[in-house]
Order: C-alpha cells, then sequence, then structure tokens
C-alpha cells in the first residue's frame, strides 16, 4: 500500500479515485432510481383520481337531468293550476 518512503502506491490511487468517482454516482443513480419511483406513484394516483372523476361525472349529469325534468313537472303543474 505505502511504498519505503512514504507515497502511496499507484493500484492504491487508482483504487482510491476510482472509489471517489464510483460512490457519487452511486449516490446519485439511487437518487434518480427513487425520484422516477415517486413520480410513478404521483402519476398513478392521478390516474385513479381521473377515473374517479369521470365515474362522478356521470352521476352528475344524470343529477343535472333530473333536476331539468323536474323543473319541467313543477312548470307545467303551475300551468294547469292557472
Amino acid at each position: 500500500m505505502y511504498r519505503l518512503d512514504g507515497r502511496v502506491l499507484l493500484p492504491t490511487r487508482i483504487g482510491l479515485l476510482s472509489l471517489f468517482l464510483v460512490l457519487p454516482l452511486l449516490v446519485l443513480l439511487v437518487q434518480l432510481i427513487y425520484g422516477v419511483e415517486e413520480r410513478i406513484e404521483a402519476i398513478d394516483r392521478k390516474l385513479t383520481a381521473v377515473s374517479d372523476i369521470r365515474i362522478l361525472q356521470s352521476m352528475v349529469d344524470l343529477a343535472e337531468r333530473l333536476r331539468d325534468l323536474s323543473v319541467i313537472v313543477v312548470y307545467d303543474r303551475s300551468e294547469e293550476l292557472e
């Protein structure tokens, strides 16, 4: 590992340099993977919310039609009473 004069051997230097270059890259890679997973989970939640909204939209449309029909019936009855 060390020479007699106290200097670091070349293979040890290369190993340390590789460690200092590879370790930050590995940390960055792990962070990117977790970031992608979080984005995928967020997109899945948004897709489920959109499908829920689509289901509720059909119910809202039916409720609005029923309201409109009930208004027509009320106006028809008021004309009969006059």
